[in-house]
């Protein structure tokens, strides 16, 4: 089990090249791995935040010939899983810059693969809707807010069945079940009428989902398992507070 996002089996691990952690931890050995800057970023393969000193780092041409620092890729180890990540750092003035400060204010983070999934760890999941949970946050981090949505509408469905709705429904009835059982708290009756319009554009309509619809629909669905499952969850285990 992850100790800083508690999934058993963080999704896109296989899929990414690594492997299962019931397999058990694998001994990384990089060769001629460098000293680089530190900086802190989230790992994406095992969800750990790190701030690592060691990889290796490439610098744009042009800017090695004007001696200016503009775009540095860096690959980074993870401290905890010693898996690689890409990052790539961009100066934010054009002034000559020392290599070894280059993890200071004047620099940013532009971008880091693989990103994390952007869920939230929530207590009390059932195993298959913490599984397409975080494979929707997966979708959202790494840009297909088309994907995500369509995570989220199945996400729904499993959450209805987890509480009592029948099996091979549409999706319009799961929606129907929710807000009939006062699973969906009244003031925020209207997003679940938004849950079924973005995401029956996105599962029967050509147009791709706008990218702010999608971190709008992924909350909502964080807010609905937080209510449903995390905070009754916590009252029985005695952790209501």
């Amino acid at each position: 089990m992850n100790k800083k996002t508690g999934i058993e089996d963080y999704p896109g691990m296989d899929s990414m090249g690594g492997r299962s952690p019931a397999a058990g931890p694998i001994e990384w050995r990089w060769e001629n791995c460098q000293k680089v800057p530190a900086h802190p970023y989230t790992c994406g393969w095992c969800g750990n935040s790190t701030s690592s000193g060691e990889g290796y780092k490439s610098t744009e041409k042009l800017t090695q010939l004007l001696s200016v620092q503009l775009h540095i890729m860096f690959i980074r180890i993870c401290t905890a899983c010693k898996r690689p990540s890409i990052m790539e750092m961009v100066r934010d003035d054009h002034g000559p810059r020392d290599y070894g400060r280059l993890s200071s204010e004047l620099c940013y983070i532009n971008g880091v693969f693989p990103r994390g999934s952007r869920g939230k760890p929530i207590r009390g999941l059932p195993a298959d809707v913490k599984k397409i949970y975080m494979e929707s946050g997966w979708c959202l981090a790494n840009n297909a807010p088309t994907a995500a949505v369509m995570l989220c509408r199945k996400l729904l469905m499993h959450i209805s069945v987890s509480k009592g709705a029948e099996q091979n429904k549409k999706y319009i009835e799961y929606v129907d079940f929710l807000q009939k059982k006062s699973y969906i708290p009244p003031d925020v009756q209207e997003w679940a009428d938004r849950v079924r319009n973005i995401g029956n554009e996105a599962n029967h309509e050509l147009k791709p989902v706008d990218r702010k619809d999608a971190e709008d629909i992924f909350d909502f669905m964080e807010m609905l398992m937080k209510f449903v499952y995390e905070f009754p969850h916590r009252m029985k285990s005695g952790k209501g507070t």
